[in-house]
């Protein structure tokens, strides 16, 4: 079911999300702190708007049940089958004794049956039928479309947009510039080129401004950042800058983030400062992006369309607003049914497909009468 929101409304879901989520994990934890008479205000209209989309997230919720170590919360589990298969995060449930908690109160011993490691994915069997399977469907997430992913006790644990569409994260060696960046108002500055780096050999210095890459702008650390690291090494860029009052441009060629072995960059550090980040973050061979801030340990749990299908099942928190999902279709790949179910055929379909094969038997019937007449 399709609804609209205000802007406002957009605004405070992305800044709830930002900012507050991580202190108890999702945006729906965030009601039970103790606020001031604003933040009051703001988690009563915050609440109105995640109960809107209690309806889209019913279905999917069903489906949904938390997996634990005795009464700690590892990850999510997503329902794949009525017989007691689960998908969930691997890398928080391999070498556990792992139990799955369903929406009735019940617990079931689970056991790893499969996994893929390079997608992070591990599916589970418990001892139990008759599971509610939700809906997946095999359509592409669409950029810029709002989604929302349900909690196993039917609440909405947060409302976001596709960001980025899907794509191949796996042995992804970086872009890498060799710069470290700080935001200001109104661009970003290189506080420190490293030495022997692509920047380096540019000529960029300390205390240059960027402007661009190749013409394309950027506002935030984050997302400077998050371009670069989806250039690959190699590859020759402009770099706009200014220094002093002078304004120019730089052709850099990116060097390698896995050879320079600065994994643990600026932009993470400021992700950090969002919440937890999951210990397995990137490197999937299949996944897409949204925005939605998640704590690690509700990974594994499906995110919905606004029609309440499946479009993914998150499979780590990467950055303050950044979580991966690994889209439906592939888990349907995996499932050994590649094309979304067929719906059964309606009782008044079925009446007519009926009276259209009495009809072609008579039509059939009728041209072996004729061509049976003798010839005048």
């Amino acid at each position: 079911m399709k609804r609209s929101f205000t802007i406002a409304a957009f605004l405070l879901i992305s800044l709830s999300g930002a900012t507050l989520a991580e202190k108890r994990g999702s945006l729906l934890d965030l009601l039970t702190l103790r606020p001031s008479e604003e933040e009051k205000a703001n988690q009563a209209q915050l609440l109105e708007i995640l109960n809107a989309f209690k309806p889209t997230v019913a279905d999917a919720s069903k489906g949904t049940v938390w997996i634990l170590e005795k009464e700690q919360r590892l990850a999510l589990g997503t329902v794949v089958s009525e017989d007691g298969l689960i998908l969930t995060k691997a890398s928080e449930v391999e070498g556990r004794s792992v139990r799955c908690q369903f929406r009735d109160g019940t617990y079931h011993r689970a056991s790893i049956e499969r996994s893929f490691p390079k997608h992070d994915v591990a599916f589970l069997r418990v001892k139990r039928t008759g599971l509610r399977v939700p809906e997946f469907t095999n359509t592409a997430p669409i950029i810029g479309s709002l989604i929302a992913t349900p909690s196993p006790g039917g609440d909405v644990s947060g409302v976001g947009i596709v960001s980025v569409g899907v794509r191949d994260l796996s042995g992804q060696d970086q872009g890498y510039l060799g710069i470290s960046i700080d935001g200001f108002q109104g661009g970003l500055e290189i506080r420190e080129v490293k030495e022997d780096s692509a920047a380096s050999e540019a000529g960029l210095r300390n205390s240059d401004v960027l402007l661009s890459i190749d013409g394309k702008t950027f506002s935030t650390v984050q997302t400077f950042a998050e371009h670069v690291s989806m250039l690959k090494p190699g590859k020759a860029i402009r770099v706009g800058y200014r220094r002093g009052r002078k304004q120019a441009e730089a052709s850099v060629v990116l060097g390698s983030r896995e050879e320079a072995g600065d994994l643990f960059d600026r932009a993470h550090a400021m992700d950090l400062l969002g919440g937890a980040t999951s210990k397995h973050r990137t490197g999937y061979p299949k996944v897409w992006q949204h925005d939605i801030g998640l704590a690690p340990f509700r990974m594994g749990g499906p995110v919905v369309d606004l029609e309440g299908r499946i479009l993914g099942i998150n499979i780590a928190r990467s950055g303050r607003v950044k979580t991966y999902a690994i889209p439906s279709s592939l888990v349907l790949e995996w499932l050994g049914n590649p094309q979304t179910p067929i719906e059964p055929k309606s009782e008044q379909l079925d009446q007519l497909l009926r009276e259209l094969e009495k009809a072609e038997r008579a039509l059939k019937d009728a041209n072996k009468a004729l061509d049976e007449l003798p010839e005048n």
